[in-house]
Order: C-alpha cells, then sequence, then structure tokens
C-alpha cells in the first residue's frame, strides 16, 4: 500500500487519504459558521489557458471542496477524502471552468473547476539537516536538487553551499559556523511507500528511535537531535505508523557533493498517526560504516 506524503517542512500536510473523523470534513448541509472562518490566500500560476492554484481546503461538501484565493472562492469536484485545512494543488483549463452563484457555506458566488482537474498533494519534507565529517579540513560544496520549492535553508543556500568542513562537522560560512546544514521545501505528488515498517505506540516511540536510529548508524547526538524534534511530536498519538524511506527519498532530493564522500547515509522517515494498531513487515537494516569523509543525513515528515 502506498500512502501520499503531504509535507510543509515543519510543516503538516496536505491531502487526507483516508476517511476524516470527529468534525474534521464539513458536509453540505453545513453552516459557513461551521467552516474555516479565516481566508486562506493560495499560490496561483498561469500559462496560457492552464491554471495552478495552491492552498488550503476552505471547507468540503458531498461532490467536491472549495478553495479560497484573495476573496474568490475556487469548487473542485471530486471523490477524494480531503478535510478542512488539507493543503492541495490544482491544474485546470481556464476556458473550461464556469462561474457560479449562490453556493453552500454562505459563498455567494464562486468559480467552478472543471471535472478533470488535476488534484496534487502538498509534500513538504521537515528539517532535512546534513552533517558533513571531512578526515581534515575541507573545502566543501553541497547541492540539493530539491524537486520542489526551498521555503527555508541555513545557511543560505544560493545556488549551493559552499562551506568549510573540519572533522568534527563544525561547518564554517563567512565566519559563522554551524552544526549542519539546514533545508525545507515544499513538493507537490511525492509519493512514499508506507507497507514496511514499524507500528510504534506513542509512549514507546522514545525508546523505539534510541535503538533503531543507532542500529540505522547515527551517532548517539546524531540521533539526539533527531529525537528532540520528533518524538515530542509523536508521542502524543496513540500509535504512530512509521516508514523509513530511501529511493522515494531520493528522488526528490538527490544531492551532489564536491569533493565526493566517501560514506553517505540519508535517513528519511515518514509516519502517520493512528488510533489503531498496524501489523506491518519490519524492513531488513543495513549495517552503516563510516570511513574517510563520511556525510549523514536526517529528516522526515507526516502523514495525515
Amino acid at each position: 500500500m502506498k500512502k501520499i506524503l503531504s509535507i510543509f517542512l515543519l510543516l503538516s500536510l496536505a491531502l487526507t487519504l483516508c476517511a476524516c473523523g470527529g468534525n474534521e470534513a464539513a458536509s453540505s448541509t453545513d453552516s459557513a459558521s461551521d467552516v474555516v472562518s479565516e481566508s486562506t490566500d493560495t499560490d496561483i500560476e498561469i500559462n496560457d489557458s492552464e491554471v495552478k492554484i495552491s492552498g488550503a481546503v476552505y471547507a468540503v461538501s458531498e461532490d467536491g471542496f472549495f478553495l479560497l484565493d484573495r476573496g474568490t472562492y475556487y469548487f473542485i469536484p471530486s471523490s477524494e477524502k480531503v478535510c478542512k485545512g488539507d493543503m492541495v494543488f490544482v491544474t485546470f483549463d481556464s476556458s473550461s471552468a464556469v462561474q457560479r452563484t449562490n453556493g453552500p457555506f454562505g459563498i455567494s458566488s464562486y468559480t467552478e473547476l472543471p471535472s478533470d482537474t488535476k488534484i496534487s498533494v502538498l509534500m513538504a519534507p521537515e528539517k532535512p539537516v546534513i552533517y558533513l565529517y571531512p578526515q581534515v579540513e575541507t573545502e566543501v560544496f553541497v547541492r540539493v536538487d530539491f524537486k520542489g520549492q526551498f521555503t527555508r535553508t541555513i545557511p543560505e543556500y544560493g545556488n549551493g553551499w559552499s562551506v568549510t568542513a573540519s572533522p568534527d562537522g563544525t561547518l564554517t560560512v563567512n565566519g559563522q559556523t554551524y552544526p549542519y546544514l539546514f533545508w525545507e521545501g515544499i513538493v507537490y505528488d511525492a509519493e512514499m511507500p508506507m507497507d514496511v515498517g514499524y507500528c510504534v505506540a506513542g509512549s514507546d516511540v522514545e525508546a523505539f528511535f534510541s535503538d533503531v536510529l543507532i542500529r540505522m548508524g547515527l551517532t548517539a547526538g546524531e540521533a539526539a537531535d533527531f529525537m528532540e524534534y520528533w518524538v515530542p511530536r509523536m508521542a502524543k498519538n496513540p500509535y504512530n505508523i512509521i516508514a523509513f524511506q530511501t529511493e522515494a527519498y531520493e528522488a526528490i532530493a538527490p544531492l551532489t557533493v564536491s569533493p565526493v564522500p566517501d560514506a553517505v547515509l540519508r535517513i528519511f522517515m515518514t509516519y502517520r498517526a493512528s488510533d489503531v494498531p498496524a501489523d506491518l513487515p519490519a524492513p531488513k537494516i543495513l549495517p552503516f560504516e563510516r570511513k574517510g569523509f563520511t556525510l549523514v543525513e536526517w529528516g522526515g515528515g507526516e502523514l495525515n
């Protein structure tokens, strides 16, 4: 089974591929006061008659959902299971859009998009950090060929990072020192398989990561950085379905490093909260050997 990862680094996600519980979805009979009251802007890109809109779901009906862009409502006919606040990306032919009035949820006018509108999911990798460990002080260039758009980088990314890396992992850029390279971003249609992994109770996530991250090759310090960010969030969930991505992550964020490292470890975790446990086949963890110039990276993303 594959889940579509929705990310907004330090983020939250996008299109929910499972039914929304509780009051997350608004039905077509909901009143305007029951849906999101604040205006959520979206980004629009127009190329000839093709229009692309990305933003949060404003309201959901039985036969589709609404997006709001700077005072203009868009209705997208769809059977997809989405919830208020989900981040989605739609592409449509503007010549097939129709203006409507007297819509639900107190919407007086809106643009109805065609039924063949393409709906994509917004993914945001959260806090990928890159550690560099050369054997001697070395000038290193790092480029992340991210198949999306950066939203934040530390230090400033430009066309890539040029740093002075020390054997202890300290990175120097323009006289400033950093423990690692940091980036965040958004990308659409990133597919992350979730059929192999772990189901971990919220109360057990700290112990789980303390064990599995060391076995995967992180040092105690690197694992502590990982857990400081993720454990407080995941411990609140009854259960967490967890998978570690390899090929899928490489596909959206390939690295170019000069000089080429002798050993590279890239750990990218995806997870989703669950109210019930799940039985998953566990992956085989291969040993990682640090040798010569070593690069280590970790990051993650939540699936709702």
